[in-house]
């Protein structure tokens, strides 16, 4: 993975979360209805980006890494996601047995209903298992977690075991999450193909800029002309009738297997590309990057209390300035006694399983 390319996958991970944010805040009316209308209503698709890109890098990781075996693997994701998945399950937990009038709409009913429960099946990423719905309160985006563990969970399995017992474990592993979490695990595992055959052709520039930049948004503008969402969400509804919107996050699959393999075209086209302009950018990318976890997983509570804070007079210019400085410095302060802690949280579970702490 030569520089350049690493930079923009940081790049990519900033931005798309980033835009998560930017999306909720339209989202909370945290915004000038003018400025709104400038923000694009598909902040589903770029967790998509973020499945793609996650595949990407944790098959890129385990072949620099395979030989130092499962142990490693385990370290390297737990320590990562449980990093700052335990701080925020812990702030949002708690605030739900204070929840008082601070869910009128009742989004988060079974959050302060059975909060131990949810604590529990969010802690363990069963949150969406089978019919199981269990929001963390005040933070619906963490319901992405619940399906890249166990990705995570099931790829490591098929990596590191090589007996027969390998294909057993994977389909208990499959019937106990269900097919809800199942259904986007395509788009996961487009990244790891785009990794696995990433020389499978080497294009030219032409044909790599093309490829990368110019057919996805042709393909997309193609797409709307054709009504494919529209076409695609009334067959799904159709067809699966009342399970269709038990489906939540997974409802819209096939829309969202065409956003998968897009990002993964890009993935691999922009490998084969020198994008040496990145470099001046680079120091901002990187400390954008080291703080994308915890922008994507903290900022949900922040956008819920300036809701209540500001009341109804929330959508102004001053409203929305404030918003971003609140969210994104309360993150970055999340990220530093969060992410920037993550060797701590490394070494404790290596004594915990035995293993030499290291990291790499």
């Amino acid at each position: 993975m030569n520089k350049y390319f690493s930079v923009y996958l940081d790049a990519l991970r900033f931005f798309s979360a980033a835009f998560v944010v930017f999306f909720h805040i339209k989202g909370s009316q945290l915004i000038s209805p003018e400025l709104g209308r400038l923000i694009p209503d598909n902040g589903h698709d770029f967790v998509m980006v973020f499945f793609v890109l996650s595949g990407y890098l944790i098959a890129y990781s385990v072949d620099r890494k395979k030989a130092a075996g499962y142990k490693e693997y385990f370290l390297d994701r737990s320590s990562r996601i449980y990093s700052v998945a335990i701080p925020v399950l812990f702030l949002c937990w708690v605030l739900s047995l204070f929840h008082g009038n601070l869910d009128p709409a009742g989004d988060f009913s079974t959050a302060f209903e059975r909060p131990f429960l949810t604590f529990i099946s969010n802690v363990l990423f069963l949150s969406h298992a089978w019919d199981s719905v269990y929001l963390l309160f005040w933070n619906s985006p963490y319901w992405s977690l619940s399906y890249e563990v166990v990705y995570y969970a099931l790829f490591g399995v098929f990596v590191f075991l090589r007996s027969p017992s390998r294909w057993v474990i994977l389909v208990l592993l499959a019937l106990a999450i269900g097919p809800k979490v199942l259904l986007l695990l395509p788009c996961w595992l487009a990244g790891v193909l785009a990794y696995h055959y990433r020389d499978a052709w080497r294009p030219s520039r032409s044909s790599a800029l093309f490829l990368g930049f110019l057919a996805p948004p042709l393909v997309l503008v193609l797409l709307h002309f054709l009504h494919f969402g529209t076409w695609t969400r009334e067959f799904l509804s159709s067809t699966l009738g009342d399970h269709y919107s038990s489906l939540v996050w997974s409802k819209n699959f096939l829309i969202d297997y065409v956003t998968a393999t897009l990002v993964a075209f890009n993935l691999f086209a922009v490998r084969h590309l020198d994008l040496h302009f990145l470099e001046g950018v680079s120091v901002f990318v990187k400390r954008g990057a080291d703080i994308s976890y915890s922008l994507y997983l903290a900022h949900m509570p922040v956008l819920y209390a300036l809701v209540f804070f500001f009341g109804e007079q929330r959508q102004t210019v001053g409203v929305f300035l404030v918003t971003l400085i609140s969210t994104f410095g309360f993150c970055w302060g999340v990220a530093q006694v969060t992410e920037a802690k993550r060797i701590w949280l490394r070494a404790l579970l290596a004594r915990l399983i035995g293993v030499p702490a290291r990291v790499r």
